[in-house]
């Protein structure tokens, strides 16, 4: 049928009712008479139209055979990628002989660039060529005569350069002549390019000719033709080619053009976007190449040109009878079995009185059996005999659907069926739509068979009758329980049910998820409260929940906590200078929180009430302003001054960058920071001018200093503006436009698009989608630094020791002159809108950046979603806040300069002075510090005796406050006359800029005091130092001292201890005995010495360096190409010395894999001694209550739409509501009316509640006196985790696994919407560990299951050689451990 048909989704047809109008529709299958119907596509209009016709010729396109004729008709190995020449009278290339010479087609000679006027003569390049060569043209001839024709005259054409323009009258071209080893490089490719074209012919030509296979006659024939393609070895041969074409490529740029041309994409003809697609792959060698891109070609391509199909089999019937029987059976029965019942806009429809009675079946109990009887009908012994015997005959393709509809169509009566109730054939058709898709898994249980992921296939497993029974028992549950949840949601966010349509769904959706996140947040910031304020005269540990019941209670600021946000409580006035809480925390704060954690809860959508002011609002705007680093403090705490001494000149390039907050909305489609860093680095690790720094500690100072402003310069080089006088400059962002769109025209869109399209691509199953986008923006990234950053990341001038460093930062912080290197940020204005912002300003204010970075990605990823800008400006918020706690942590190392019992000394003091982190006002600190301000003014002006004599006595009556910050001089006022003429020769401008000055220095001394006091304790010092010691002394004696050159430096043994920040950041957290107790015992094992004896010292300088440079230089060698290739490759270099030493540059690989051990244990030593797993431990901890605190989220609201959903059905009945709580069910207090009082609904009787409770449970939602849910608030896991009790008291009296138990139990009910407790829990540990997935999916649980945790973890694999993480072992036994670890107590929660 030619291109009539062929892969088109809509065809433009005449209707037979009005044949002049032709209408667009759609080919659908059908069982009603002719096999196939036409759907309109107008307007939404599903009518169908006639045209049997059409519907002929289409299914004997479908039928007829015709695929390898249409093939060859349209390809040959001439023109199948490649389009290359045949020799003279062959029309067809099938044979490598039937190509004409290389040598007759790659010339010396090439011509291009006609002018126009030559074009108009008609003389062709060819001929200008062949007589080129005939007259020997050299570089130095500027001009060549031809004749058109023989009797004609000859033409004088002008041979120009490629620097001169053609001009219209002129009659040129330009000729270029090759030299022998560029045209010997072209012969060779031109070669390749046979050898590929040749290559791909064959294969497909081979495949469609193979009558065996009969590849198109398969349902899923594509997956068929994909895996035939790929199993060919020919396959691997045509990648390698195009690898040795890259190659050369890369060696020589102008082959791009040679390669370009035989691709042939340009021009006029007709070009698939496919093919355009493989030739931009082919040609970026930067962009990754594989078998599987080859095979999608083929595919693809073959479907462009309409040559595939799927070939129909046609049952011949010949008796008429039979035939109308067959019609009349399948419209009868199957359609109305197999027909999906779809919800109407219209209440009160057939689907909900068939919810209705499966609800009050489910009750009582009785649905089983109802299940049961309709299953013995479907006889399924005897389906799975026919399934065997068909089996056997070694057809698994759509035959066994027949079998399935034949055998259904036997055992079960028309008219019958029809007369059934709606109820009954709705189970009816549950269970034969389960049962169909039985039939689907023997399909992909068939494929898993032939790629031999699977021995054979198990029908009688499959079709078990007794799992059957379950299996659709609880398929029946689902969809009921969707269908009671579907209207809940509808109910319960106040959607119209008339009108509701996609678009609802995706917003309620993107909104569910972010709700869910934010009730966790409220969860989290609740337990950072409960860190400052307990009970009042209660001495327990007994939550108060702050947005619930208890905010009204008696609570108090704990005196045993140390906590530096009291600081940020104290500005916030919500405790006074005696530590009394204060009404702004109870009737505005707390009062707020729990108004917008209720809105959350209940759908609320109407315009908020506000209770904050603006004046609330100012104050958490101050405190974020306050707790500012100013860039001169960055670059003191991050030393820039000694890493960039001699870089200043690319400091001032990044400073230089203008920016544009116009570009802010490409920043939330490009990876975070954090995704780049790995290749940052790389940039300055794979540097060969840097040589190893002479001390770990050297190296941590220049790394923390170059993450810090490539920070800076990422976001810079984002958000550079485009203005006019930067276009002769190279901008990052028209940079990675271009990458995207292959072209040199920018769309200003391709970023957001390119995005968009990576997500919904990885929405439809392609995980790497994402990955793939965020790997070509890193690549155009880190390409652009090496460009025009090269220098940043060049160390090759510091030849610096620590000493030396250590001394210089000395001499600058010395230096008051100094004028400091500094990278300019951006300061940001902070808004805060309304009550929400400033409810979550104020909670991000109080959590760790761990925390507030999820639900910064939540309001992120939800704007992406619902295409808003709405929740920028939290956004924005939360990233100032973020980066406020990151610098404010790089402040510590500068005070770390004491020996340590004088720094705890220091800290007593400072505490006692600055206990409630008061910042002083001119006029206070003028007043309280007077002494010490009179008396360096009198040694400013010491000359001057009589001034000096005034300035003593009466200094404080001469400076004159006007308010807290303004003070004048007044030289007259306050003092005698006399005392007045001694003054006269000291200047009253000079005087107030030096008591200025001195104010100014002493508020900067308090804030450094108080900055101190926020970060530093005296008790953590205290803490700090105990733990050391205990490291040091408890040691046998052969390992004595092996710690003192990691703790202590070598200059000043036992009197300074050197700075571990993982440990210091840590000993703070009211658990740290708990999650250091985990790895102190293989902490005092680590065998220390091994980092700095000589081994180590050449492993840290040379090995770690040498190793992580081959398995990047491997994995970058063997990328792109296919698995069995990369095994073969992998197994090669195991076993042949000579290839791994050729390839690896290494001797080979026993010696290989020996180095890589060694590294490995340094690496996990190092780790260990640094502290390294104190952070992954607390933010396991974190990340698990998290993620169950999130499930518990979605239990409470989803008990919120069962209610709402069994009213809407009218089930049950409710009265009213109380306001002033949050759950949707009723929780047993001891009183009679507890159904009336304990819950947000209060239902209408007691009958209508048991009612409700009887339901649940038959759903798999216990909500009984002694259930899970309704334990005591010391035993109940809804409280264990909404209260964060995994990150505050973990281990106590329950493992962590039981609590994931438990809480995966609760959320067992029936739908399929729930989100795996335990997928979503072990996602945390997949960068450390490789996760089974296959196991996840199964039904366990962790608590009674042995061997369960090392099933579903094994330890990760780093690059194509396959080799165990250094630490990836041990990180899976710690994470074993963290799960299954208890310590038994007597105290409630």
């Amino acid at each position: 049928m030619g291109n009539l048909f062929g892969h088109k989704r809509w065809y433009e047809v005449r209707d037979k009712k009005d044949f002049k109008i032709k209408r667009k529709v759609k080919v659908k299958r059908n069982y009603d008479g002719n096999k196939y119907i036409l759907n309109i596509n107008e307007n939404n209009n599903k009518e169908k139209i006639d045209n049997n016709k059409f519907i002929r010729k289409y299914i004997n396109y479908k039928k007829n055979d015709n695929i390898l004729k249409e093939f060859t008709r349209k390809f040959h190995a001439g023109n199948i990628l490649f389009k290359l020449k045949g020799k003279e009278g062959i029309i067809r290339i099938e044979n490598n002989d039937d190509f004409l010479e290389t040598e007759e087609v790659v010339l010396y000679i090439e011509a291009y660039g006609k002018s126009e006027k030559l074009k108009a003569l008609g003389i062709t390049k060819k001929k200008i060529i062949d007589e080129a060569i005939r007259q020997g043209i050299t570089k130095d001839d500027k001009k060549i005569e031809i004749k058109r024709q023989e009797n004609e005259e000859e033409i004088e054409i002008d041979i120009r350069d490629e620097y001169t323009n053609k001009t219209l009258n002129d009659c040129s071209i330009i000729l270029r002549i090759i030299e022998n080893d560029e045209l010997e490089t072209k012969k060779s490719i031109y070669e390749i390019f046979k050898n590929i074209n040749m290559s791909l012919y064959k294969i497909i030509e081979k495949i469609i000719e193979n009558e065996t296979e009969k590849v198109f006659e398969n349902r899923y024939y594509e997956e068929h033709l994909r895996e035939k393609l790929l199993k060919d070895d020919k396959i691997d041969v045509i990648l390698t080619n195009f690898m040795e074409i890259r190659e050369k490529i890369k060696s020589n740029l102008e082959i791009l053009g040679f390669v370009k041309f035989y691709l042939n994409v340009g021009g006029d003809k007709k070009k698939s976007k496919n093919k355009k697609m493989l030739v931009e792959k082919i040609l970026n060698i930067n962009v990754d190449l594989t078998v599987e891109d080859i095979a999608d070609f083929v595919i693809k391509e073959l479907e462009f040109w309409n040559i595939t199909k799927r070939i129909e089999k046609v049952k011949k019937v010949n008796n008429e009878f039979l035939e109308k029987r067959r019609n009349r059976t399948y419209i009868k029965s199957y359609v109305l079995l197999d027909k999906h019942e779809k919800f109407k806009i219209e209440r009160e429809n057939k689907k909900d009185k068939i919810v209705k009675f499966f609800v009050e079946n489910i009750k009582n109990n009785s649905i089983k059996e109802k299940i049961e009887k309709i299953l013995a009908e479907f006889k399924i012994d005897e389906l799975i005999k026919k399934l065997e015997k068909e089996l056997k005959k070694g057809n698994c393709d759509t035959e066994i659907f027949g079998i399935f509809k034949k055998h259904y169509k036997v055992n079960f009566d028309s008219k019958k069926f029809s007369k059934k109730s709606d109820e009954e054939k709705e189970l009816y058709k549950i269970i034969y739509r389960y049962l169909k898709g039985r039939i689907e898994k023997i399909l992909v249980n068939e494929q898993k068979v032939r790629l031999k992921k699977m021995e054979k296939i198990e029908i009688e497993k499959i079709l078990n009758e007794s799992i059957l029974s379950e299996k659709i028992l609880k398929r029946v549950k689902q969809y009921t329980l969707e269908h009671i949840m579907y209207l809940g949601k509808l109910r319960h966010n106040d959607i119209d049910m008339t009108t509701v349509n996609t678009d609802d769904f995706s917003r309620l959706h993107a909104k569910e998820e972010l709700d869910l996140e934010l009730i966790t947040f409220f969860a989290s910031t609740n337990m950072e409260l409960n860190k400052i304020f307990s009970r009042e005269n209660i001495n327990n540990d007994e939550n108060i929940d702050f947005f619930g019941g208890d905010r009204e209670k008696n609570y108090v600021l704990d005196k045993k906590i140390l906590n530096s946000k009291i600081k940020i409580i104290r500005d916030l006035d919500f405790i006074d200078n005696k530590n009394n809480i204060t009404n702004n925390f109870i009737r505005k704060f707390t009062k707020i929180g729990t108004n917008e954690r209720n809105r959350i809860l209940h759908a609320i959508s109407k315009e908020r009430d506000l209770q904050g002011t603006q004046d609330d609002y100012n104050k958490v705007i101050n405190i974020i302003q306050n707790l500012k680093i100013s860039d001169e403090e960055v670059s003191k705490a991050l030393n820039l001054d000694v890493v960039f001494k001699d870089k200043k000149n690319i400091i001032t390039k990044i400073n230089d960058i203008k920016i544009s907050e116009e570009n802010n909305n490409d920043i939330k489609y490009l990876p975070s920071f954090s995704k780049v860093l790995p290749e940052i680095l790389n940039l300055y690790r794979n540097n060969p001018k840097n040589e190893p720094f002479d001390t770990i500690e050297t190296e941590k100072i220049v790394l923390n200093a170059l993450i810090y402003v490539n920070k800076e310069l990422y976001k810079k080089l984002i958000l550079e503006d485009d203005l006019e006088e930067n276009e002769s400059k190279n901008i990052f962002l028209q940079e990675l436009k271009k990458t995207l769109g292959n072209i040199d025209e920018i769309d200003e869109n391709i970023i957001e698009n390119y995005y968009k399209n990576a997500q919904i691509s990885a929405s439809k199953g392609n995980n790497k989608a994402i990955k793939k986008y965020q790997k070509k923006v890193i690549e155009c990234y880190i390409g652009y630094l090496r460009k025009n950053y090269e220098e940043l990341f060049d160390f090759s001038d510091f030849k610096m020791n620590i000493q030396e460093i250590k001394k210089q930062i000395k001499d600058i912080n010395d230096n008051k002159t100094y004028e400091r290197i500094t990278v300019k940020t951006s300061d940001k204005t902070i808004v805060i809108n309304d009550d929400f912002e400033y409810i979550i300003s104020i909670f991000a204010l109080l959590n760790s950046n761990a925390v507030i970075n999820k639900i910064r990605n939540r309001f992120f990823a939800t704007s992406v979603w619902l295409n808003t800008s709405e929740y920028q400006n939290i956004i924005d918020i939360l990233d100032e806040i973020m980066q406020l706690n990151t610098l404010r942590n790089e402040c510590i190392t500068e005070n770390w300069n004491l020996n340590l019992e004088e720094f705890i000394q220091k800290m007593k003091e400072i505490e006692k002075d600055f206990d409630d982190f008061k910042i002083q006002t001119k006029k206070e600190i003028f007043n309280n510090y007077y002494e010490d301000i009179k008396n360096n003014i009198l040694t400013e002006f010491k000359d001057d005796i009589n001034g000096c004599d005034v300035l003593e006595k009466k200094l404080e009556k001469i400076v004159i406050f006007d308010d807290e910050t303004k003070f004048e001089i007044d030289k007259k006022s306050n003092i005698l006359q006399d005392e007045q003429r001694k003054l006269s020769n000291i200047n009253k401008k000079d005087l107030k800029k030096k008591v200025d000055q001195y104010i100014k220095d002493k508020d900067q001394e308090i804030k450094s005091k108080i900055l101190c006091r926020i970060i530093f304790n005296s008790d953590f010092l205290k803490k700090y130092k105990k733990e050391i010691d205990n490291l040091i002394e408890d040691m046998e004696s052969e390992n004595e001292n092996k710690f003192q050159e990691i703790y202590y430096p070598k200059e000043r043994k036992n009197e300074l201890y050197i700075y571990k920040k993982n440990l210091f950041l840590n000993i703070g957290n009211p658990n740290f005995d708990k999650i250091y107790g985990l790895i102190s015992n293989d902490i005092k094992m680590a065998d220390a010495k091994f980092l700095f004896n000589i081994d180590g010292k050449n492993i840290r300088k040379n090995k770690i360096s040498e190793i992580d440079a081959i398995l990047k230089n491997l994995n970058d060698k063997l990328n792109g190409y296919s698995k069995e290739y990369k095994e073969k490759y992998i197994k090669k270099l195991k076993e042949n010395d000579d290839f791994f030493a050729k390839n690896i540059q290494n001797k080979n690989y026993k010696s290989f894999e020996k180095d890589y051990n060694r590294v490995s244990e340094y690496k996990k030593i190092r780790d260990l001694v640094e502290f390294n797993y104190l952070n992954k431990i607390e933010s396991y901890l974190i990340d698990i209550n998290w993620k169950l605190a999130i499930q518990m989220a979605r239990f409470e609201r989803d008990m919120h739409y069962i209610v709402n959903g069994l009213r809407e059905l009218g089930i049950i009945k409710l009265s009213g509501y109380n306001t002033g709580i949050s759950r949707a069910y009723p929780k047993r207090n001891g009183s009679d009316g507890f159904y009336t009082t304990t819950a947000y609904y209060k239902f209408f009787d007691e009958e209508s509640y048991k009612k409700f409770e009887k339901i649940c449970y038959g759903f798999g939602i216990d909500l009984s006196e002694n259930s899970e849910i309704n334990k005591p608030e010391n035993e109940s896991i809804r409280n264990y985790i909404s209260h964060f009790y995994i990150v505050r008291n973990p281990f106590a009296d329950y493992s962590i696994a039981e609590q994931i138990d438990r809480v995966s139990n609760l959320l067992s009910y029936s739908t399929r919407y729930n989100n795996s407790t335990y997928a979503s829990v072990f996602e945390v540990f997949k960068k450390d560990v490789n996760l089974d997935y296959d196991e996840l999916k199964k039904k366990f649980k962790l608590i009674g299951n042995n061997d369960i945790l090392e099933r579903l973890m094994k330890p990760k694999k780093v690059s194509v050689l396959e080799l165990e993480s250094y630490n990836s072992d041990y990180i899976k036994n710690l994470i074993i451990e963290l799960l299954t670890k208890i310590e038994n107590t007597n105290d409630t929660l």
